[in-house]
């Protein structure tokens, strides 16, 4: 469940099962990984495994040539945010955070934003929604219904 495969696609396109498995399964790197070391001037950098630990809506993802998104965002985000929808949104969220110099600021950043917050607001209330479903299966509650006002029209005559 690489995070890459879904930036591009529109949730209301996605199952549930494809959501939640976004969110409770996405591909998370070992510890051994070698992550691709960028060039940064005469620096290079690379993203870094503590980076995951320190912030649990980060996911990272090989495609494209690697990079960070963050998974609530890419799922919840809509775009057009902030002020009057003007801020259009971008790395973390529609193609990969690639460039690190700054990533700690940039994460600190991201997790302070309203869309951010917003979309883990929407995470947090998929996933209780979710795992919840069977009881809240909407045939489910019209069959219970039916079954309960059956049994009042009986005991009423």
């Amino acid at each position: 469940m690489d995070i890459g495969h879904f930036i591009t696609r529109d949730t209301s396109n996605m199952s549930e099962n494809e959501i939640f498995g976004v969110l409770s399964d996405c591909w998370n790197p070992t510890r051994h990984y070698a992550f691709p070391k960028l060039s940064a001037g005469k620096q290079t950098r690379s993203f870094q495994h503590h980076y995951l630990d320190n912030w649990p809506w980060l996911v990272y993802s090989e495609m494209n040539g690697g990079g960070a998104f963050c998974k609530f965002c890419v799922l919840f985000s809509k775009d057009g945010t902030g002020k009057g929808g003007h801020q259009s949104l971008g790395a973390l969220v529609k193609y990969p955070m690639k460039k690190f110099k700054h990533a700690t600021e940039i994460f600190k950043a991201h997790a302070s934003s309203k869309y951010h917050m917003d979309s883990v607001v929407d995470a947090e209330h998929f996933i209780q929604w979710y795992g919840n479903k069977s009881a809240k299966d909407i045939k489910f509650q019209l069959d219970e219904g039916h079954k309960k006002q059956a049994i009042k029209n009986r005991q009423r005559y």
